[in-house]
């Protein structure tokens, strides 16, 4: 009997703990923004109001909704704060992961098509980016297992509105080995004279 009680604890407190999970956690699709996967590699370039474009972020780790403001990371680990107010936008690239040539091996290429593209507003006290990753409550999910990943094209402010003006992109990234083959160990050799 203890032990059934004890299961129903357990229970009823994860689900009291996944129901008051922040938003960014339930239900949203996540986008990678600057960190690579088997697919691509993300880099940004953040433009400011003034024009100036901020140099060497390399790193998205989180908006701050209290304040308003974007936490980005430089080469040297050095973090930055913007107000998103001074963020005129944040403009995404996305290139293709590239392999370096092995003996004897395929060589691997990745080609990308582009599916779909939206533009979603986000108010800013919505917006969820954690650890480096967008959540998103109006997109439907990617179909991962084909290669399908939403990518983040642009974010842009809107202080008249309070809310960002997000540009997605689903895109179709396909593998395929190109060449491989010649000698093998233990094959045979023709001799020199």
């Amino acid at each position: 009997m203890s032990v059934s009680i004890l299961r129903l604890l357990c229970a009823t407190t994860l689900l009291v703990v996944s129901l008051s999970a922040p938003p960014a956690a339930r239900g949203q699709t996540k986008i990678a923004l600057a960190t690579p996967d088997e697919y691509v590699m993300r880099n940004f370039v953040v433009t400011k109001t003034s024009g100036q474009v901020v140099p060497g972020l390399i790193v998205i780790t989180a908006f701050d909704r209290a304040s308003g403001a974007f936490t980005f990371g430089d080469v040297s680990g050095v973090t930055t704060t913007v107000p998103a107010a001074e963020i005129r936008s944040i403009v995404f690239r996305q290139d293709v992961a590239q392999s370096s040539p092995v003996v004897q091996g395929p060589l691997r290429q990745i080609t990308s098509s582009p599916l779909e593209q939206r533009t979603v507003a986000i108010p800013a006290d919505q917006l969820a980016i954690v650890d480096g990753m967008l959540g998103v409550d109006a997109l439907p999910p990617a179909s991962t297992p084909n290669g399908e990943r939403w990518e983040v094209t642009t974010i842009a402010y809107d202080a008249a509105r309070r809310s960002f003006s997000v540009g997605v992109s689903r895109v179709k990234y396909v593998v395929t080995y190109l060449g491989g083959g010649g000698t093998s160990f233990g094959s045979p050799r023709k001799a020199l004279p």
